[in-house]
């Protein structure tokens, strides 16, 4: 919020105040990333840790492999993906928030959604019993969780 009160000579009235704020918060957010992976690299139990599953062990598992998925998909696609799918966001909020045409939001949401069904797909042939769908809602319902959490206190 202090980033935005400092900036808040370049939001232009009338424009999409969400998309102005998200989008200095996720300048904030890569500005940190480029920073902490020149101190430490993220552990693994370190993000175990903060992905939170049901009591279902299955349920965990498969939110655990849909995680991971989401991280081995490239950068971009996987932003457009979340905020679209899980933030709520539309293409011209994204697309605003990531600075690009709305055309490059939804191909790169098409494309995530491709990889991430291929890579869910190669995960399933290791471990056929293993349903994502439980694991999607799952994280999804998370996410919104975190969405209406940030949004109350912002």
């Amino acid at each position: 919020m202090l980033k935005a009160w400092s900036a808040r000579e370049s939001y232009i009235e009338e424009s999409n105040f969400k998309a102005w704020a998200f989008r200095i918060l996720r300048n904030s957010l890569y500005s940190n990333w480029r920073k902490n992976s020149r101190l430490t690299q993220l552990e693994d139990t370190v993000y175990e840790k903060t992905a939170k599953a049901t009591d279902n062990a299955e349920t965990a598992l498969e939110l655990a492999e849909v995680s991971q998925a989401i991280l081995d998909l490239p950068l971009e696609q996987r932003e457009a993906l979340i905020l679209i799918a899980a933030g709520g966001f539309n293409y011209e909020e994204v697309a605003a928030i990531a600075g690009v045409a709305v055309g490059t939001i939804k191909s790169r949401v098409s494309r995530g959604r491709a990889n991430l069904i291929a890579l869910m797909e190669n995960r399933a042939h290791r471990r056929p019993k293993i349903s994502a769908i439980g694991a999607a809602q799952g994280l999804i319902s998370d996410a919104d969780r975190l969405v209406r959490n940030a949004t109350a206190s912002g």
